[in-house]
């Protein structure tokens, strides 16, 4: 038997479109389907092999435009391509809405061989939730004993939670009693926030999982191999290493979703990051978007200075904008390439006056086409010795382009980032990176910078996957000494 890699979510509780306020602040209820966003661009997606939904995904059910909330969660789930159980909540809509949104069934669901089964449970008007034995009897005659079996409801069944709310089952010592009959393996629910990790009990294992709606905005991955089980909890907040994002972009640039300026400030507080830079790209603050994307900036740079005096020179009201909110904290600069000449894409009188610049390689001039890996070295070293202070996403190049990815050049830009003082990027935007590389940047003293390059606001400082490569290469209590 495979194991089985199963991802948790549980009391997101979002409010989209639904005509209704959350009474609760703690409950971050608005960013709901921005923290799934989060959850699943911070995992390997590629490992997981299932999506368990333990029930409260909306606040209300009974507000209108909840079913609409419901199906934003499902369209952000479905386009994983994983398939997904869910164990609706006391403010979740009638079940079998939910149920018909995520294209589920309450029951047995096989999945490679475990038997993971979902229950329904009903509530009385205070909350109080039962289950109909009959039914649960039903449902686990089918299992087959010589194999795994998982059950997920939205409220706990073991330990006993001494409070006014309820939060137990109100018939759940018989159904711990049921569990153990039935050789249960493992009970997985959600509803309390805090969460509980797994109790053993008649040897049956009892997850609660905590929630994602409230800080520091927490997530389940359960490994199940056989009979046996890894339960690992990760969040989203990690204020803890003190981490800077100095890749982000504006609603100036043509390559934003859905970026605000205000809300990306909001974003660094709410998720423990202690410094943002706003960097847009210099080539589209000066041309057209067919311009931009086609690299003609690049191989013909008169276009820049011919839209000078054009609306589409935004350069100077990109920067009196930006500098309403330029703070210690708040870090104003650009994204700059080199064009064919091996000049910044940057007017003489626009050099000056940033925070910060980053350099990258998105187009080479015409004549390195035949040969890329000369030309991106060219390019890379006219970038770093015009004082950019950082070198974005390197070799994304070669995977825009579906090229290989030239390993024998590690060493060589690693060297050439250490004689210019200065840092590189990791930044997973569209982009991989190899543990490598990263590497022999250190064993050359270059400093590590952590760039989301956010063009939504999810991305803004979601750094889970930046430090699960560096904890590959550098004690993570010492993270700090390699970082720009």
């Amino acid at each position: 038997m495979k194991q089985l890699n199963i991802l948790i979510l549980t009391d997101i509780h979002y409010i989209g479109r639904a005509d209704h306020v959350c009474a609760i602040e703690d409950r971050k209820a608005n960013l709901g389907l921005e923290l799934v966003e989060r959850v699943l661009n911070s995992v390997d997606i590629g490992d997981i092999d299932l999506i368990l939904l333990l029930g409260d995904l909306v606040d209300n059910g009974n507000a209108t435009g909840a079913k609409e909330d419901m199906e934003a969660l499902y369209t952000v789930l479905k386009a994983t391509g994983k398939p997904v159980i869910v164990a609706p909540g006391n403010h979740d809509p009638n079940p079998q809405v939910v149920l018909d949104i995520f294209n589920d069934h309450e029951g047995l669901h096989d999945i490679d061989g475990y038997q993971i089964i979902s229950f329904v449970d009903e509530y009385n008007e205070w909350d109080e939730a039962d289950r109909c034995m009959s039914k649960m009897e039903r449902v686990l005659s089918q299992v087959d004993a010589n194999m795994p079996v998982i059950v997920l409801q939205h409220n706990p069944i073991y330990p006993h939670i001494d409070s006014t709310y309820p939060y137990n089952l109100k018939n759940a010592d018989d159904i711990i009693k049921f569990y153990k009959d039935k050789g249960v393996l493992l009970s997985i629910s959600g509803h309390v926030h805090w969460g509980i990790s797994t109790r053993l009990r008649d040897d049956v294992g009892y997850l609660t999982c905590p929630a994602l709606c409230e800080r520091p905005y927490r997530y389940t991955i359960l490994s199940l191999n056989g009979k046996e089980y890894d339960v690992k909890e990760y969040k989203l907040v990690l204020d803890e290493y003190g981490l800077s994002d100095l890749h982000i972009h504006t609603g100036y640039a043509y390559c934003s979703k859905n970026m605000d300026i205000e809300q990306t400030i909001n974003r660094m507080e709410e998720f423990g990051i202690r410094k943002i830079g706003f960097t847009d790209h210099a080539g589209q603050l000066y041309v057209s978007g067919e311009d931009y994307w086609s690299g003609r900036f690049v191989n013909e740079p008169d276009i820049i200075q011919k839209n000078k005096n054009t609306p589409l020179n935004r350069m100077d009201k990109y920067r009196q904008e930006m500098d309403k909110y330029r703070s210690d904290k708040v870090l104003v600069g650009l994204e700059v390439e080199v064009d064919c000449n091996g000049n910044l894409t940057l007017l003489e009188e626009d050099l000056h006056g940033w925070d910060i610049l980053i350099g990258a390689v998105h187009y080479l001039p015409k004549r390195f086409e035949i040969k890329p890996k000369e030309g991106f070295m060219w390019a890379n070293e006219c970038l770093l010795s015009k004082g950019v202070h950082i070198l974005a996403h390197p070799f994304r190049y070669f995977i825009r382009n579906k090229l290989e990815i030239p390993k024998d050049l590690y060493k060589p830009l690693a060297e050439l980032l250490a004689y210019y003082k200065v840092a590189v990027e990791l930044n997973y935007h569209t982009n991989d990176n190899d543990a490598e590389f990263f590497a022999i940047c250190i064993e050359n003293n270059v400093p590590i910078s952590l760039g989301s390059d956010a063009h939504s606001l999810y991305e803004v400082g979601l750094f889970s996957r930046h430090l699960s490569l560096l904890e590959q290469i550098y004690p993570m209590d010492r993270i700090s000494e390699i970082l720009y």
